[in-house]
């Protein structure tokens, strides 16, 4: 069974063209929300060796805190985020532009805190 397209003719060929494609509305508003608390939940978490990777920086406010910049290795640990990595629209339209199947190859998250370089 074919699964229905995420992007048009026109995306895809856009991407051709240009090497990138900024797709509007693949997510409605409401998703978006949920999908930026999903990152709030994930700043918020504990550094738990050899789980998740968590990259932090010296804070340039008082040159000591450490302030988190960067969070790799994230989509085994929540399961929102897997969703949403593995969720036919992105891996759908991932693989439309590409013309193969698409895989994850990394994860990452990159964070710009206040304080942050």
């Amino acid at each position: 069974m074919l699964k229905q397209r995420v992007l048009t003719d026109a995306d895809v060929a856009a991407f051709k063209r240009d090497g990138f494609l900024v797709k509007r509305g693949l997510y409605s508003p409401a998703e978006m929300t949920e999908i930026a608390g999903w990152i709030d939940e994930c700043e918020a978490l504990p550094e738990v060796p050899g789980k998740y990777m968590m990259y932090f920086e010296e804070s340039l406010l008082d040159g000591q805190s450490r302030i988190l910049n960067r969070l790799e290795n994230i989509q085994p640990y929540h399961v929102g985020l897997r969703k949403l990595f593995d969720g036919d629209r992105m891996m759908g339209a991932v693989s439309e532009l590409l013309g193969e199947p698409a895989v994850l190859y990394k994860d990452k998250v990159n964070f710009k805190l206040p304080g942050g370089d």
